[in-house]
């Protein structure tokens, strides 16, 4: 807050700052609307294994397809091309586990209006 003003601020990276508008900014501007539907995060079915994640939270850019989630090939953050194709971001906490293609993981779908 500054005064009575909400402030974000977003990364300079364009892949980081859609990311971090999607995870922080969406759900933020949909309180102050009274939306009450803000609540992102859903459950979607993998399309294929993964493996184990690092020690941070990941949000690995994603498509859905035929009913299941599948993580793009490409996750660098200058990637703008992949961005354009996600529809989704998949969740992985940190130290989370490797999960087989089937289990279930969260998401948070990017084509919500």
């Amino acid at each position: 807050h500054l005064g009575d003003a909400r402030i974000v601020g977003l990364p300079g990276n364009p892949v980081s700052a859609y990311i971090c508008a999607a995870l922080f900014l969406r759900p933020m501007l949909y309180a102050l609307a009274g939306r009450t539907d803000s609540a992102d995060e859903v459950e979607a079915p993998l399309g294929v294994p993964l493996p184990a994640n690092g020690p941070r939270r990941d949000h690995l850019r994603a498509t859905m397809t035929d009913g299941a989630v599948h993580p793009l090939d490409v996750q660098d953050s200058g990637q703008l091309a992949a961005l354009a194709h996600a529809d989704a971001l998949i969740i992985r906490p940190p130290g989370a586990e490797p999960k087989k293609a089937g289990e279930s993981v969260p998401i948070i779908r990017l084509d919500r209006a």
